[in-house]
């Protein structure tokens, strides 16, 4: 009996101190395993900012392309981060829609606090994000189909803020020749990139479905089509010598035209051309203009104003190739024509500066220079350190041509044409702060 006794108390230890390491192995698993939970939200939390940041990339802390604990920051605990970013599309998903992504890899290690009785003294977790800028609407926008897209020639600098190029062109899409830099959040093209020179072209990515025109349902202006029934007055009105004019509002069925120095205020109307070639300046009251026939035509040396309202072009085009500033605010100009009055070119190619913006109200909101699919006729503008085109130039079947000389910088809501091209060694900066239809780039967790 004495000896079947031990065994069992004997047994009852054994079974006991089972128990117990079965006991300890729940609680290591718990205490360790709530620690090792913990652990992993840290880490995917110091992952997920760390790819953001790089992202954002704040030119104070450049991201380089590979790095470690780029910004302490996003790193309260002191893991051990690696940053890649390669700057382009690589590592992004979706390489189509997404760009500039950045990955960071975080790993922690730590000794454990009752696995260790099992064999596992030590646990290591590693975490993983991608960010990336996501894909926007274009706001500089090559349509066509044939031809070049986008040419730059020279030293000039084409780039857009918080929005991206996209060309349609299936051949050349994009050729830069010289020391020129195209640069944008995203550029997606359909066909090659030549690039001839030290010049750059960052990033590019190339798709197989055209991006789409913002603009393709923008209703054009209101007005009645040229000529008027009644005309206030049926040959031309022209002034010389230095006295001053003011034109009542009416129908001006022989157009206008001052080769003086005597200034001349013209009112809402139609208006069979305008013409200026002298000293005088030109102020159009704010209101709606059809300027039909020979369109605009302003070679003086006098200052150009143009109050708020529409300026329809029914024909004979816009010339405004003086060496007087050119100015105004809330300005729709609008370029059409029919048979019978031809449509022609927008030239803004004056040596005076130029201070156009487009309302930023209404139904033509944003809408500075506006030509529908009727008119191929190329829009022109050359910009000099004073110039400034705020609105959306769109022209879906012409050519939209800049020349800018050294520091000329030319902020503009949007380009959409079907072509366009930079000469020169200016700065065209596009935004999409006048397109409606248009989402800014935004730094984005892809993974």
């Amino acid at each position: 009996m004495t000896g079947f006794k031990k065994n069992e108390e004997g047994a009852v230890l054994i079974t006991v101190a089972l128990i117990l390491v079965v006991l300890l192995a729940f609680a290591g698993f718990a205490i360790d395993g709530g620690f090792m939970f913990l652990k992993r939200t840290q880490l995917q939390q110091v992952a997920d900012s760390s790819a953001l940041a790089c992202v954002v990339n704040p030119s104070s802390i450049l991201c380089p392309t590979n790095g470690g604990n780029v910004y302490p920051l996003t790193n309260p605990y002191n893991f051990t981060v690696t940053i890649v970013n390669p700057g382009d599309n690589s590592l992004c998903p979706n390489p189509s829609t997404q760009n500039k992504c950045a990955s960071a890899t975080v790993t922690s290690t730590w000794d454990t606090f009752f696995l260790n009785v099992l064999g596992i003294p030590i646990l290591t977790l590693n975490a993983y994000a991608i960010a990336g800028m996501t894909a926007q609407n274009p706001c500089m926008l090559a349509l066509g189909t044939s031809g070049v897209g986008i040419s730059v020639t020279g030293s000039g600098t084409l780039t857009t803020v918080n929005c991206g190029i996209g060309v349609n062109q299936t051949g050349t899409s994009i050729s830069n020749v010289g020391s020129g830099k195209i640069t944008a959040n995203s550029i997606k093209v359909m066909g090659s990139v030549s690039n001839v020179g030290s010049g750059t072209i960052s990033p590019t990515t190339h798709v197989t479905t055209p991006s789409t025109d913002p603009f393709v349902n923008e209703s054009a202006p209101s007005f009645t089509a040229p000529p008027p029934s009644v005309c206030t007055q049926s040959t031309l009105l022209s002034y010389s010598g230095s006295v001053a004019h003011t034109v009542p509002s009416g129908n001006y069925c022989g157009g206008i035209s001052n080769a003086g120095s005597g200034n001349i205020t013209l009112n809402p109307g139609y208006y069979n051309g305008i013409s200026t070639s002298g000293s005088a300046t030109v102020s159009f009251n704010p209101g709606n203009y059809v300027i039909y026939g020979s369109g605009i035509n302003i070679v003086g040396s006098g200052a150009v104003t143009m109050g708020s309202g529409n300026y329809v072009i029914f024909g004979g085009g816009a010339d405004f190739t003086g060496s007087g500033n050119v100015s105004g605010t809330g300005v729709v100009i609008y370029n059409t024509g029919n048979s019978t009055y031809p449509s022609a070119s927008i030239n803004a190619t004056g040596s005076g500066g130029f201070n156009l913006s487009a309302p930023t109200t209404g139904a033509d909101a944003g809408m500075l220079f506006f030509q529908p699919a009727s008119n191929s006729n190329a829009i022109n503008i050359v910009g000099s350190g004073s110039s400034t085109f705020n609105g959306n130039i769109y022209a879906p079947t012409a050519a939209v041509n800049l020349t800018g000389s050294a520091g000329a910088t030319l902020p503009i809501g949007n380009i959409v044409s079907n072509n366009i091209a930079l000469t020169g060694s200016g700065t065209i900066s596009v935004t999409n702060a006048f397109n409606s239809n248009a989402s800014s780039a935004k730094p984005t967790l892809l993974q």
